[in-house]
């Protein structure tokens, strides 16, 4: 590969590309060079205005013109055919290397990339899991995907890690909460099983269900769940299950404690505080802010999406009342034509402010 590329970039290939340009003819060349170049920097600053949400086609589009742009400068060389051609195979065998060495890398992140918008497993603000990544997602790119994690930070996966590795996507619709504890076999599996079902039910979790995942030697390990559809709180509800699952156990007396430390111990009152409040109270904190920037992502890309099909819907109601006759008929599509042009109006404005604050930063 190397000798063939060296073949292309001998002295007298350069020695005859510069004996055949002349002066007008490089002119023309320069401006070529200048108008592509023109494109590629308005095309730039437009679609960062108007795709923000839209990562993947923004970066696909500029792959794109990119390409088109150096296959026009190349075009434009003020030489000799054959030695346009000789260019051309030189560029065509610099990408095939480029392509062959980062086929691992870039080319395979972008083909995992098409694969997920393929199978649309998942969208911008969803909840997913991949490996040790657990996190909302943020923005959805051409060669990998942002999500914000449980302390609130960002990371960057590459694409071709979510599809080499098994990737879990939290139901939109919702999800089940649970929770595990492991307690001794001198206490009832009746009256551990009311308490984990009353501390689900104080959760706000549906159709709750206790299993026993578990005959250890010293303990039995039990599992509470219940189902939630409100899974941005996933964080909040899976803190208030346990919060819960405290009260009710301590309420009835039931000790959350290793029992080989039980059985190690000298004292002789339970490992339960003096003071566990009413039962089934939820904890006042929150994890709401936590996924700011997943919010502020999903709800931009749901108001483009509005945006887009109004837009749409506005263009057919214009064709009805530019052919409809009736002019009674005529005034009622114009009245729902004003009517989605002022919505369309308060989607546009939100776009704005969005894209602005984005600028600023």
């Amino acid at each position: 590969m190397v000798v063939l590329i060296a073949k292309y970039v001998e002295r007298d290939f350069i020695d005859d590309l510069l004996a055949q340009m002349n002066v007008p003819d490089f002119a023309i060349f320069a401006g070529v060079v200048f108008i592509v170049g023109l494109v590629l920097f308005v095309a730039r600053r437009v679609i960062d205005k108007t795709e923000k949400a839209q990562q993947f086609g923004r970066q696909l589009t500029m792959l794109g013109l990119t390409l088109v742009g150096i296959a026009a400068i190349v075009l434009a060389l003020p030489v000799q055919a054959n030695l346009i051609q000789a260019l051309l195979g030189m560029i065509g065998l610099v990408l095939s290397a480029v392509i062959a060495l980062s086929a691992t890398t870039f080319m395979g992140n972008a083909m995992a990339g098409f694969m997920l918008r393929s199978l649309q497993n998942f969208k911008v603000g969803d909840f997913i899991r991949c490996g040790e990544h657990f996190g909302r997602v943020t923005e959805r790119g051409l060669v990998h995907t942002e999500i914000q994690t449980e302390d609130s930070d960002l990371t960057t996966l590459p694409n071709l890690v979510l599809v080499t590795n098994p990737l879990t996507t939290v139901r939109s619709t919702g999800t089940t909460v649970s929770a595990t504890v492991s307690l001794g076999y001198d206490v009832s599996r009746r009256d551990i099983e009311a308490c984990l079902l009353a501390a689900a039910s104080q959760s706000q979790l549906s159709d709750p269900f206790v299993q026993i995942l578990d005959l250890g030697d010293f303990a039995v390990t039990y599992r509470i769940a219940g189902f939630s559809k409100e899974v941005k709180e996933l964080l909040t509800l899976r803190s208030r299950l346990r919060a819960a699952m405290m009260d009710e156990l301590h309420t009835a007396e039931i000790e959350i404690v290793s029992p080989t430390f039980m059985n190690q111990r000298t004292v002789e009152h339970g490992v339960i505080p003096t003071h566990t409040g009413e039962p089934g109270m939820a904890p006042s904190s929150s994890a709401r802010n936590v996924f700011d920037k997943a919010d502020a992502a999903e709800t931009y890309e749901f108001i483009v999406t509005q945006r887009d099909e109004l837009r749409a819907e506005i263009k057919e109601l214009e064709k009805l009342a530019k052919s409809e006759e009736d002019q009674e008929r005529k005034g009622r599509f114009e009245k729902r034509i004003a009517a989605k042009e002022k919505r369309l109006e308060q989607f546009d404005q939100v776009v704005e402010a969005h894209d602005k604050k984005l600028a600023d930063e």
